[in-house]
């Protein structure tokens, strides 16, 4: 597949696209001009309005200008003009070859005027642009023309484009939302959010460029599908057409201005002041009004800046390795010797050394990493503390090394060099700069929760200064209450004396956690939203952790309280943020918790997609947990829609990963238990929920054993449900109240339970488990023969499958069905007994007695009109489970 090989959907541009048609068509209008920038879709707008026009049988022609016609006269416009205008073209006949591609113009009175689509209306010749301005002021044609911005246009158009006969529509670049939806819509398939990031700031939005981009990533296998995202894999590489459009546009610049332009491609932005300063003041005048370079405001100083990514990186890539050493050293000497340097511009003048192959200053390399680490990037950071590391930095780099190391997901690393500094480190202020680290990278990254939990009590002990110790209280219950410890975390927030900034920021997250995992939902929501406040109101808000991470904990919050709506769209605000931040850790926690709050509430697809995209930025971040909670929102995704093909394969690489404590470990029996019940391994499904329950129950987790009891039901196991109960009394969230509810219905089969357990489930948004409860009581009424409450319940349950997309609840229409409606328990012994599995063995593999099982089968035969075993298979098939 390659860009090229389709033609690209108009995406972003339905107004200008109605404004065109409508204006074209409109007998008031004689011009419509079209004009933008190169690349931004001029002629493939033109070229959907002109194609309409003649697929409904309307009169018209298409030309193109271009420097090849422009000294032939009429050549634009020869293909369009009968013989006979051409025969009098070249004489004194002006007037005689008008009149005569007049009447070869003209059309039926009803019929509207021939409009006439020109690309590149710049490049037009004399003669051609004569023979328009005649045609248009006669009425004859519609000229629909498209412009190159910043291109003069020929004399006579200005003069036709001026009057209000005329109407000009200005494209810009595409958005970044719309240069997402176009990407998918080309590739056919989702794009990962970061991918669709980096083809954004590649191409601004340029059409053709972001078209040169896509084919060339491709080509080379940069661009992969991987767990049905489109994804980068390596970095983004344009095609030889590309570069060619670039160095095409650098052509015609001088020798001074070719020079400026390889200067500000590796230095940008450059000082104008530094720039006159070396005489290159002309030159950047030249590059400016050439569309090359722009002056932008860089640190309070007007600046040049090449003005598009792509450009810069084509001009660094074809000036040569000895030609840009040079320029990047004489670039520093120059900076160097204005002096009172900022701390970017350290950074960047360490950054610009070290790619000319020289060493820097230690301490500029110390002050350029800390820059690099405050902007998050990460990648920059890396490269210069390693450079003031080998140029004798110590211990005060490793933090920075260690923090960079982590977020680039190599682990092992970060844990060693952490490890011998805090080891090593007797100032308190180190200690817990790198026991927090560390705790990172233990945690989050090596999947070592009681190692991480063992560093912050060993830092804490060493030392004397109350404050501190508090800090590393708040950074142990952030542990503990992610570990599926939330009591513990909750105790040891309780030792922490004053709670000030940024301690109680940190803590913030961790209580915040813990609260929603015991039930206490509303006070969860409350400490997220004002530790994030607090954390915002911070001189340096990024400076303990990055703001988005409170996103991340009130989404979670929100789920277990039930309020879905509010949750997924807290999730977006945290993938956004963390997205603009470059953070891969946060990236991926936002996505998960989208994509859990899209399962819960019965999204089926929805949850598919960003389990997708959280799996690919775990793996991509080295992130376990992040990997086993994507891999179980997927199976439950595609066990619940019985999608079966890769199931197996999805179990296998569920069980390769680490076991560990880690956080929502109890919730992958959700995954399992839909995928192994799909696949009909139902023992196996049920001992998945059962060992789901005794870790939540063991560590007090109320919210994960609702869901979990729900599931069971909804799979048609209730040992304890009793539970309920219990849960109810400890919880404020309406989501377990609902739960509760259904559970009960589904044990009574009361229908009065039940769809009072399905308007609450509607209420939080659990729209699936709604419906599924609205569902059962039909058939509850059914059975009652109560066929008004009935249809009642089913409408209801109508209503609430149609919200969500993958999923299917069971009817009442027979005539649909022709069998009865199995229940799920009835399906499982219907489907062992038709793969011909003895009744004994039946009952061994659902925990039944063989007694129940020979009862379940006679009511099997009777729902399903067959007479045996024999004919079970043939109607299966047909049936509905619930």
């Amino acid at each position: 597949m390659t860009a090229a090989s389709v033609r690209w959907p108009l995406v972003g541009r339905e107004v200008e696209l109605r404004v065109i048609a409508d204006a074209v068509t409109n007998p008031d209008i004689d011009v419509v001009l079209v004009t933008g920038p190169a690349g931004a879709g001029k002629t493939r707008l033109a070229d959907a309005v002109f194609t309409a026009h003649i697929d409904h049988d309307l009169p018209g022609g298409w030309a193109s200008a271009g420097p090849s016609l422009a000294a032939v006269p009429l050549g634009a416009l020869a293909h369009l003009l009968p013989m006979d205008a051409l025969d009098v073209a070249g004489g004194p006949g002006g007037l005689r070859l008008f009149a005569t591609v007049r009447t070869a113009f003209a059309t039926p009175p009803d019929g509207g005027p021939f409009l006439l689509a020109l690309d590149d209306v710049s490049q037009l010749d004399d003669a051609s642009m004569s023979l328009l301005a005649q045609l248009v002021n006669a009425r004859t044609i519609t000229l629909l023309g498209t412009h190159r911005a910043g291109a003069p246009l020929p004399d006579g158009f200005e003069a036709l484009a001026g009057t209000d006969r005329a109407v000009r529509v200005d494209l810009g670049v595409l958005s970044q939302g719309d240069t997402g939806v176009l990407l998918e819509r080309v590739l056919e398939g989702d794009v990962a959010g970061p991918t669709q990031r980096a083809f954004w700031e590649r191409s601004h939005g340029n059409l053709l460029y972001l078209r040169e981009l896509v084919d060339g990533a491709l080509a080379v296998g940069a661009l992969q599908q991987r767990h049905g995202l489109w994804t980068l894999d390596a970095e983004l590489s344009g095609t030889p057409r590309l570069v060619d459009l670039v160095m095409a546009r650098l052509g015609g610049l001088s020798p001074a201005g070719r020079t400026l332009a390889e200067l500000t491609a590796s230095c940008a932005p450059v000082e104008l002041a530094l720039l006159d300063h070396r005489g290159f003041g002309p030159a950047a005048v030249e590059l400016e009004r050439a569309g090359v370079a722009t002056v932008v405001v860089h640190g309070g100083r007007p600046s040049l800046r090449i003005a598009h990514p792509l450009y810069a990186e084509i001009i660094v890539a074809q000036t040569p390795d000895a030609e840009r050493r040079r320029i990047l050293l004489e670039h520093v000497r120059e900076v160097e010797a204005r002096g009172s340097a900022t701390s970017t511009e350290l950074m960047r003048l360490a950054v610009w050394r070290l790619d000319a192959g020289e060493t820097a200053d230690r301490d500029v390399l110390v002050r350029g990493a800390r820059t690099a680490r405050a902007a998050n990037d990460f990648t920059t950071a890396l490269r210069l503390a390693d450079a003031a590391r080998q140029s004798g930095a110590g211990d005060e780099i490793v933090g920075l090394l260690g923090d960079a190391l982590y977020e680039l997901g190599e682990f092992e690393r970060a844990g060693e060099l952490l490890t011998g500094a805090l080891a090593r480190a007797t100032d308190e202020m180190a200690i817990v700069e790198f026991a927090v680290q560390l705790r990172n990278v233990e945690f989050w990254g090596l999947n070592r929760p009681e190692v991480a939990i063992g560093v912050q009590r060993d830092a804490r002990g060493r030392l004397t200064i109350p404050a501190l110790q508090d800090g590393l209280r708040a950074a142990e219950s952030m542990t503990l209450a992610f570990a599926d410890r939330p009591g513990e975390a909750l105790d040891l927030l309780d030792e922490i004396g004053l709670m000030v900034a940024p301690i109680s920021t940190v803590a913030g997250v961790a209580k915040a956690a813990a609260l929603a995992r015991v039930g206490r939902t509303s006070d969860a929501i409350g400490v997220a939203r004002r530790s994030r406040a607090e954390q915002l109101g911070l001189a340096d808000p990024g400076e303990h952790g990055h703001p988005s991470l409170h996103l991340i904990t009130e989404s979670f919050a929100l789920t277990e309280a039930g309020r879905f709506a509010e949750a997924i769209e807290a999730g977006h605000a945290a993938y956004r943020e963390a997205l603009d931040a470059t953070l891969p850790l946060s990236l991926a926690w936002a996505a998960l918790n989208i994509a859990s709050a899209e399962l819960q509430r019965g999204r089926l697809l929805a949850a598919r997609r960003w389990a997708n995209e959280a799996l690919t930025l775990s793996e991509r971040a080295s992130l376990v947990n992040g990997q086993r909670l994507a891999r179980t929102i997927a199976l439950a995704s595609d066990g619940q829609r019985r999608c079966t093909s890769d199931l197996e394969d999805q179990l296998r690489q569920l069980a390769m990963l680490p076991r560990d404590a880690g956080f929502l470990r109890e919730l992958e029996a959700v995954g399992m238990a839909w995928a192994l019940h799909a696949l009909g391994r139902f023992g196996e499904a049920r001992q998945a929920i059962d060992d789901g329950l005794d870790r939540a129950m063991t560590s007090g987790l109320i919210g994960s054993e609702a869901y979990l009891r729900q599931e069971a039901a909804r799979l048609g196991w209730f040992d304890g449900w009793r539970r309920v109960d219990l849960l109810v009394e400890a919880s404020d969230s309406a989501l377990v109240a609902a739960r509760a509810d259904h559970v009960r219905g589904l044990v009574r089969g009361d229908p009065a339970t039940l769809l009072r357990a399905g308007t609450a489930l509607e209420s939080t948004g659990a729209d699936l488990a709604g419906a599924e409860a609205f569902a059962f009581a039909a058939r509850q009424f059914v059975e009652a023969g109560d066929s008004r409450g009935a249809r009642s319940a089913q409408r209801s349950a109508d209503a609430l499958t149609e919200r969500c997309e993958g999923a299917a609840t069971p009817g009442l229409d027979q005539r649909q069905h022709r069998v009865e409606p199995l229940s799920v328990r009835e399906n499982e012994v219907a489907t062992l007994a038709a793969d011909g599995l003895p009744n004994r063995e039946i009952a061994d593999r659902l925990f039944l007695s063989k007694r129940t099982v020979d009862n379940h089968l006679q009511r099997i035969y009777t729902k399903l009109g067959v007479a045996g075993r024999a004919e079970l298979s043939g109607v299966l098939d047909r049936t509905v489970s619930r």
